[in-house]
């Protein structure tokens, strides 16, 4: 099977129906519950970081800077994961 969306694709691992490559980040509570297992501790470095870009008005914007602090917060919680399992 291929396919084009990554949560089909992790959806369809869940169910059985096969192996699934993917971010840790996106499946570590998965594997934690133990719903996923991996099979090889194999990783690969991602190309390049992320990065969020917007403007200074959306500060202004409900919500912008509650919005800010969690995206932050979940980039931080990544690096975390990232450093602990390597």
């Amino acid at each position: 099977m291929v396919f084009s969306f990554t949560n089909a694709a992790l959806d369809a691992a869940l169910y059985g129906e096969g192996v699934v490559l993917a971010q840790l980040s996106m499946v570590w509570d998965d594997i934690v519950a133990g719903r996923l297992i991996v099979p090889f501790d194999l990783r690969l470095p991602m190309p390049q970081p992320y990065y969020v870009a917007w403007s200074s008005a959306a500060f202004d914007k409900p919500a912008g800077r509650e919005f800010h602090r969690w995206i932050l917060s979940k980039g931080r919680q990544q690096g975390d994961l990232a450093h602990r399992s390597a």
